[in-house]
């Protein structure tokens, strides 16, 4: 497994690597925080600088901590939408006039 990831690091230099689901979802989670911060020039970005994160009412507890601590350093915008109903979804993302928009879901429950 070692020789693998040796070889996939040397492949691809500006992969990331993460050892668990968690760990993923956070180092996720911080990136798009850590774009919108870039996107400001690294002060706190006002309103139409913000990246709009709309969740799944179920999204795995790590994703949704790693939404939380990026809306913890005012980089995004958090919204919650209705398990799997694309309706909602659509009403949300219609009704924000936010630019930048991205929409996490859990493709595969392990609970």
């Amino acid at each position: 497994m070692g020789k693998r990831v040796v070889f996939l690091k040397q492949l691809y230099q500006d992969c990331l690597l993460c050892p668990t689901g968690f760990s993923a979802n956070m180092a996720l989670m911080v990136a798009l925080r850590n774009l919108a911060s870039l996107i400001a020039a690294g002060n706190v970005p006002v309103k139409d600088e913000k990246i709009a994160i709309f969740s799944d009412e179920l999204n795995h507890a790590s994703i949704i901590d790693g939404i939380r601590l990026a809306e913890r350093q005012r980089s995004v915008e958090f919204f919650v939408y209705k398990h799997c109903d694309m309706s909602h979804l659509r009403e949300l993302l219609s009704n924000c006039k936010m630019k930048k928009k991205v929409v996490v879901t859990d493709s595969l429950k392990t609970m």
